[in-house]
């Protein structure tokens, strides 16, 4: 690793320390998030009735029930068939599959008592016990908090339809908390109303299914830790579940754990804002970190010149010395080798040739006349025999040889 990178990452470091301190000086906002979970003491969970519903002096015993009715019954565990046991299932939806809803059938029909609590619930059931569940956002409010102006905090109240259990004023809950309520289907009035509001519209309502019976509650939220810490809200739940019969209450949590918990088996992180957080951000350094290190590594290559042909630079340093030591001969050989090389190169001369079709080839290409390329061949024979040579006929082999390269 490089100095630079040490610096990135010490860097990067010391954000993450500092955006970890900085989350955990900030107060934990609420979660409002609706799991109706028995270990959740967030507002809408269910902490606190499960744990009433644990205590000894409860006259009911509690039992989770944590797999599918199918499961539960196809590994021969006790359950729904005794009438003693009475299943109890509080959530937003409750959707069982086609299996579970056949075995909840069975078991009612001989006897059994189910406590449903849902603002949602599959076809099959609505159509078999004869009821809708509709949403209303305009129950009456029966009054206004005096801190609050906007509507959604007025309060409505529902009464049960038993004397013993009724009170005067009513039992009050925020009004954004129950806009649902339940009516009969067109055809159908089979149930009976446990509690409604001052409008008529049930919450509650009880009907019979072969030798046992539903009970059926909308508004799950009134259930939940917020209004079990008010006192119309716990004593509300209280009455509401005492129309249960003594026995073992089954804990539905598997219907709940199938719509609210997440499938990843990092469940436990994500439901954990800091840690969800974290997470998050390691996963953009790992991205960073990915983008960075898939550049190419590797050491600046340098930049070489390509080799400096020097050639001419001899050529015309070793022609200086010859011509100041007076080495005319040896300057002229060189010359004429270099003169046969142009005329084979450029004039396609070849070295067998005799004068007379030296002489013609050149009279063609270099337009030069015939007498006078005659008297330069017959020059160039003379000088490549001659020695020494003078500095004079140098000249004119020079004079010669440059003319016809540059013809």
């Amino acid at each position: 690793m490089t100095k630079k990178e040490k610096i990135y990452v010490a860097a990067l470091g010391v954000l993450f320390l500092i955006m970890i301190l900085l989350e955990m000086s900030q107060p934990r906002p609420i979660n409002w998030e609706h799991t109706y979970h028995k270990n959740d003491k967030i507002p809408y969970g269910n902490f606190l009735l499960y744990s009433l519903l644990k205590e000894d002096s409860y006259p009911n015993a509690v039992q989770d029930l944590e797999e599918s009715y199918f499961e539960e019954e196809y590994q021969g565990k006790a359950f729904l068939n005794d009438e003693s046991q009475h299943l109890l299932f509080i959530g937003d939806d409750y959707y069982p599959n086609e299996q579970d809803l056949q075995i909840l059938f069975e078991y009612i029909s001989g006897g059994g008592t189910a406590f449903l609590v849902s603002n949602r619930f599959p076809v099959e059931i609505l159509d078999t016990l004869g009821f809708n569940v509709n949403a209303d956002y305009f129950f009456e409010p029966e009054e206004e908090d005096e801190t609050m102006t906007d509507l959604p905090e007025a309060t409505v109240a529902f009464n049960f339809t038993n004397n013993s259990l009724r009170k005067e004023e009513g039992y009050l809950f925020r009004r954004n908390s129950v806009t649902f309520y339940i009516k009969p289907q067109d055809d159908k009035n089979q149930f009976e109303i446990l509690a409604q509001n001052k409008e008529g519209k049930a919450s509650f309502v009880t009907m019979p299914f072969g030798e046992g019976r539903f009970f059926i509650h909308c508004n799950p939220l009134i259930f939940t830790n917020y209004y079990m810490l008010t006192e119309d809200g716990s004593n509300y739940i209280s009455a509401a579940l005492s129309y249960l019969p003594a026995g073992t209450i089954l804990w539905d949590q598997y219907q709940q754990s199938i719509q609210m918990e997440p499938t990843t088996p990092i469940r436990f992180v994500l439901q954990q804002l800091p840690l969800r957080w974290a997470w998050y951000l390691s996963l953009c350094l790992l991205a960073f970190w990915i983008i960075f290190q898939s550049k190419r590594r590797q050491r600046k290559i340098p930049i070489v010149a390509p080799p400096v042909n020097t050639s001419l630079e001899f050529v015309d340093t070793i022609g200086k010395l010859y011509y100041q030591q007076k080495k005319h001969h040896e300057l002229a050989r060189m010359k004429i080798r270099y003169f046969r090389e142009m005329l084979q190169k450029k004039y396609f001369v070849k070295k067998g040739d005799n004068q007379e079709e030296v002489i013609n080839k050149l009279e063609k290409q270099s337009q030069i006349d015939k007498v006078e390329l005659k008297k330069m061949v017959e020059f160039v024979e003379v000088v490549e025999l001659k020695e020494p040579v003078s500095e004079q006929e140098l000249l004119i082999l020079e004079k010669y040889t440059s003319k016809l390269a540059n013809a």
